[in-house]
């Protein structure tokens, strides 16, 4: 069971990885280049230059998803190397 959850946290870490590519990308595209109070687009987000304005809910999946990949992986890797003892 260990070694099953070590490996989902270990694969975690590229899908989490590639979804926050795909977001910055996703969001470059299509999000506005002022800011919005009145729909609450008031963080900006700077992507290679162009800065586009996201809502709370949008800076904090952009913002926490490479963090929380890297978290994984080592959590994963430590629980993988307590196995092998």
């Amino acid at each position: 069971m260990k070694r099953v959850l070590a490996l989902c946290l270990l694969w975690a870490m590229p899908v989490l990885l590639i979804s926050s590519v795909y977001l910055h990308k996703e969001y470059a595209d299509t999000r506005p280049t002022e800011p919005r109070p009145a729909e609450g687009r008031v963080y900006p987000l700077n992507v290679h230059g162009t800065v586009v304005y996201l809502t709370r809910i949008e800076d904090i999946a952009v913002t926490w998803l490479l963090p929380g990949g890297m978290l994984c992986a080592i959590a994963g890797a430590a629980l993988m190397r307590s196995i092998k003892r």
